[in-house]
């Protein structure tokens, strides 16, 4: 099986490449998921044609997604993201019940009435 220049290139400098993301990331996996989007970038878009052009196009490209991975605001983590909903909402739970007590009592004209007196009041 024949390897590509890209591909050959990319296995040669594999090392070099982590080190630089390392490099700029701080972080491991992060590191290696920038290597991943560098080679699929170029695997998807561009074919260099010698080693010099695709050792090149190979650090550039890395250098840039790093950037843009530096740029992003950190994502919230889970806890934060559900501390934040449920600052944001109210608790319902009383009107949860009081809804399923109406519902479970059938629909009748109380209901109606009783419906129509609490809209009133909102």
């Amino acid at each position: 099986m024949k390897t590509d220049t890209l591909t050959a290139s990319f296995m040669a400098l594999r090392e070099k490449l982590h080190r630089s993301a390392i490099g700029f990331l701080k972080n491991d996996e992060d590191a290696k998921d920038a290597l991943q989007d560098t080679f699929f970038r170029l695997w998807k878009n561009d074919h260099p044609e010698s080693d010099a052009e695709a050792r090149n196009k190979l650090f550039a490209v890395l250098r840039n997604i790093c950037i843009d991975r530096l740029r992003k605001p950190p994502a919230a983590t889970l806890e934060e993201s559900e501390a934040d909903k449920m600052a944001v909402f109210p608790d319902f739970t009383e009107d949860i019940g009081r809804l399923e007590e109406l519902i479970s009592t059938g629909l009748t004209d109380t209901l109606f009435a009783t419906v129509a007196n609490h809209e009133q009041k909102a």
